[in-house]
C-alpha cells in the first residue's frame, strides 16, 4: 500500500498568518519526526558545530548544506518532506506560495531548553523557506507587513512554517523562549532541546509579495 502523504490530512491544522506566511500545525507524524531527527543526526556527523554569532541569541548550528558553493547534496528525505510542506502551504495561500520549489540550502540549529533564543530579524535572502521544528516547543514570533500585530506561535514538534525570506517581504521572526518539558515522548533525545531544520530556495521565482507590502521597522 502506498504511504499517505503528510499533506493529505493537514488542512484542518493550517494557519495563514498573512498571504504567503503559513503555519502548518502537526504536519509531521511521530514516525516522520523520528525519521527526520535521525536524518539530521546522520547529516550532522561531518559538520563541526558552531555557536550563534549574535550574543543575544543562544543556539548551535549543527548541520549545513550549500549546494551552490559546495558539491554537497541535500538528503532526498529532507527534499521530499519540504516539497510536501511547500505544496500544503500553497494550498492555503495559492496566490503567493508556489506549489513547488527547489531548495539549494539546508541548515539545522539546536536550541537548549534553558535560555534558547533567536534574536528577531528579517532574513534578507530572497527565496522560499520551509522550517521544521522538532523536540521542545518554541515560542516563535512572527510579524509581517500585512499582519495587524506580532504573532507568538507555539511552534511544536512536527510543525512547519513556510514563508519568503526576501527583504521585500519583511517577515520579522525569532524565538523568545524554549518551553521546558514540552518534548513529545517519541523524541527522548531532545528532552531538553529544540531542533530546527531549514530548507531554502535562494533563487527568486515567479511569485511576488502581496500587494501594498512594504518592509517596515515597527515589529511590536
Amino acid at each position: 500500500m502506498e504511504e499517505a502523504s503528510p499533506a493529505a490530512a493537514l488542512h484542518a491544522h493550517e494557519a495563514v498568518l498573512q498571504e504567503g506566511v503559513v503555519h502548518l500545525k502537526g504536519f509531521l507524524r511521530p514516525d516522520q519526526q523520528r525519521e527526520l531527527f535521525e536524518g539530521i543526526q546522520q547529516a550532522a556527523q561531518t559538520y563541526t558545530p558552531t555557536r550563534a554569532r549574535n550574543a543575544l541569541s543562544n543556539f548551535q548550528k549543527i548541520m549545513y548544506y550549500n549546494c551552490k558553493s559546495h558539491k554537497h547534496l541535500i538528503p532526498s528525505s529532507f527534499l521530499w518532506l519540504s516539497s510536501e510542506a511547500c505544496a500544503a502551504a500553497s494550498d492555503a495561500s495559492p496566490d503567493h506560495i508556489p506549489p513547488s520549489y527547489s531548495p539549494d540550502y539546508a541548515t539545522s540549529f539546536l536550541y537548549p531548553e534553558r535560555d534558547g533564543r533567536l534574536t528577531g530579524h528579517v532574513d534578507k535572502v530572497t527565496g522560499w523557506v520551509v522550517l521544521f521544528s522538532l523536540g521542545c516547543t518554541a515560542r516563535f514570533f512572527v510579524k509581517g507587513p500585512r499582519m495587524a500585530k506580532r504573532e507568538v506561535l507555539d511552534f511544536r514538534s512536527g510543525d512547519v512554517l513556510v514563508f519568503n525570506g526576501g527583504t521585500e517581504w519583511g517577515i520579522y521572526h525569532g524565538i523568545d523562549t524554549v518551553v521546558a518539558g514540552s518534548t513529545p515522548e517519541w523524541l527522548p533525545e531532545l528532552a531538553s532541546a529544540r531542533l530546527s531544520l531549514q530548507l531554502r530556495q535562494s533563487e527568486r521565482n515567479d511569485n511576488r509579495p502581496p500587494p501594498n507590502t512594504r518592509p517596515h521597522t515597527n515589529y511590536a
